[in-house]
């Protein structure tokens, strides 16, 4: 099962949007009123959603395609293949 994204892109960009809503989540502090806090709310939802769509999409085994979760490792928790792609030894 090829996708467009490789896992370790995947795995960043989930991160990522997971910072995103942190940040967003945090910003009502700051400006206090309440037009920001929905926008920030907003904000919030668009990034979890952007990061739960990003994991379910593209973090999938390359081998059998059931969806990793939370599995961080180099091999598949079901099928035991690796997640790394094959290195070419350039000979």
């Amino acid at each position: 099962m090829k996708s467009g994204m490789s896992i370790r892109t995947a795995r960043k960009w989930v991160r990522a949007f997971g910072i995103c809503a942190v940040i967003a989540a945090l910003m009502p502090a700051l400006f206090g009123t309440i037009p920001a806090a929905v926008v920030c709310v907003t904000l919030v939802l668009f990034f979890l959603a952007a990061a739960v769509y990003t994991a379910r999409r593209w973090l999938r085994c390359p081998h059998c395609g059931r969806a990793l979760n939370r599995n961080d490792g180099a091999f598949c928790q079901f099928c035991g293949q690796s997640l790394e792609p094959e290195k070419e030894d350039g000979k």
